[in-house]
């Protein structure tokens, strides 16, 4: 009695065994009555253990065993909660388990409480999905939810997911998620899961199957809703073959270009890098085939779906039809002063800055990023070109040997100084659009570092920013090297000619 009295309980010897079979428990917090075919619980003052428990709630069936530790301190003086569980299913819908009220509510996490429970569900419904092979590990400690190794396979796909939901402060609930995605179908995603609504709208017009590597984290709303103008993340993504239907973007930048073969695309595999700030999804450069094309990708659109994109279009003139040639004609004009032919070019490269929003896209072409990569048919031009001339020269020899060489001679001189005029046009040119590419490099990289909040954002961001500013010298540095080239042989061609016409 003395135990008692001090409220030593567990010191109170009081044991024993609880033995079920064919009960049905039905009670104001479960949605539908419990039907136990069989249970064995065993009890002392220290622990209470569910040596088996076979029975079915709804049409959900259930087998659990486990053990809580420290029960009667827990109750009566608030001591931690220690235990475990195990729980097995054939079949269990969690949406059996929803109230008839649609709002939600934070679900706080209780304090004074470490407990285990490993579960593994053969199909499992949530909301829209249908999980199947679902297995994994829960903790509540310390007013923290941690989901350890769940993996299930639903929408096509294979799902890894691990973190956790925490209510140290009711008022703003916070989680940390780390998700692994393997051959997801696209659609079945943008169906059922309201974060790739929000983080990838895109996926509503894309066919095909991703897979991803995405860390998430933030904060909840009141009705347990993320709260995404403060998420933060980054990862990668990754495709087999990939078509977009109607995409909007497309569909404009078709419109504009006359491209038809733009309108619904079909990208060849990919694999990108984002992260995931200030309400805005930035997805890190990268390049995708696209039939004959090539398409590179840099910017960001907003939990506004708002876009703030740069694409970069390499177009094979020979797949280019003639409403598009006389779109690229337009653009000839404008790059004419260069001294490159981009009529003879084997294909034609331009920037193109993408805004607006996802539905009302805006679409505009730099003209002055036009640039053409001359092959094999631009130094034919050339060659042909002195050719023509310096065969009317031989002509006009014949017939006056001591003036065709004098005028020969000059018309040798006007080739050379033609050719290097040309060539430094070309040169010219080549560094201008190298300072731009630099310049604008650098700002997006020096961007990059400035945007990172914390020591581990800026890491990241100091080594995609290094990243970034190779890619632009390299990407510089090779228009430079081109135009070198171009320019060194228009003018070699000129003084071989110009030599053969002298002598």
């Amino acid at each position: 009695m003395s135990w008692v009295d001090k409220k030593q309980y567990d010191r109170v010897t009081a044991r024993g065994n609880v033995n079920v079979s064919g009960v049905s428990v039905n009670t104001e917090d479960l949605p539908h009555a419990l039907s136990i075919d069989e249970a064995r619980l065993q009890l002392t003052p220290q622990r209470a253990e569910l040596r088996s428990l076979t029975g079915r709630i709804g049409s959900s069936d259930l087998r659990l065993s486990g053990y809580l530790e420290n029960l009667v301190p827990f109750a009566l003086r608030g001591d931690p909660l220690r235990g475990s569980a195990t729980f097995a299913s054939r079949h269990f819908d969690l949406n059996e388990w929803q109230s008839d009220d649609d709002s939600l509510e934070v679900i706080p996490v209780p304090g004074h409480i470490d407990v285990t429970l490993d579960a593994t569900v053969d199909e499992l419904i949530y909301g829209k999905l249908t999980m199947t092979g679902a297995r994994g590990g829960l903790r509540v400690r310390d007013q923290r939810a941690t989901l350890e190794r769940f993996t299930m396979n639903t929408l096509g796909g294979a799902f890894n997911v691990t973190g956790f939901y925490e209510t140290t402060d009711v008022a703003k609930p916070t989680f940390d998620v780390n998700m692994q995605m393997k051959s997801v179908d696209i659609p079945s995603a943008f169906a059922a899961l309201t974060t790739v609504q929000v983080l990838a709208p895109v996926a509503r017009y894309a066919r095909g199957s991703v897979s991803t590597d995405l860390r998430l984290a933030g904060a909840l709303g009141k009705d347990m809703t993320p709260l995404f103008n403060v998420l933060t993340g980054r990862g990668s993504l990754q495709t087999s073959e990939l078509v977009l239907q109607g995409f909007p973007v497309m569909v404009r930048l078709a419109d504009v270009l006359k491209i038809d073969q733009l309108r619904n695309p079909t990208f060849d595999a990919l694999r990108a890098s984002l992260q995931i700030r200030d309400g805005r999804v930035h997805v890190n450069p990268f390049t995708v085939g696209v039939g004959q094309s090539l398409l590179r990708v840099a910017g960001s659109h907003g939990i506004d779906q708002s876009l703030q994109y740069t694409l970069g279009l390499q177009l094979p003139r020979a797949a280019l039809g003639a409403d598009a040639n006389r779109v690229i004609a337009g653009l000839v004009s404008r790059a004419g002063r260069t001294g490159i032919d981009l009529q003879a070019a084997d294909s034609v490269e331009l920037d193109v800055r993408v805004g607006g929003t996802l539905t009302n896209p805006t679409i505009q072409t730099n003209l002055g990023d036009v640039v053409a990569s001359a092959g094999e048919q631009v130094k034919e031009a050339v060659r042909e070109e002195v050719a023509e001339r310096v065969d009317s020269v031989k002509a006009r020899a014949d017939s006056a040997a001591a003036e065709a060489r004098r005028r020969a001679e000059a018309e040798a001189e006007r080739l050379i100084a033609e050719a290097e005029q040309r060539a430094a046009a070309i040169r010219a040119e080549a560094q201008r659009l190298a300072d731009r590419v630099r310049q604008e490099g650098n700002a997006r990289a020096d961007s990059l570092v400035a945007r990172a909040s914390n020591p581990l954002a800026q890491a990241a961001a100091r080594a995609a920013a290094d990243r970034l500013r190779k890619e632009t010298n390299d990407r510089a540095d090779q228009i430079i090297s081109e135009a070198d080239k171009r320019a060194n042989d228009l003018v070699a061609e000129a003084r071989k000619k110009a030599a053969g016409i002298s002598q």
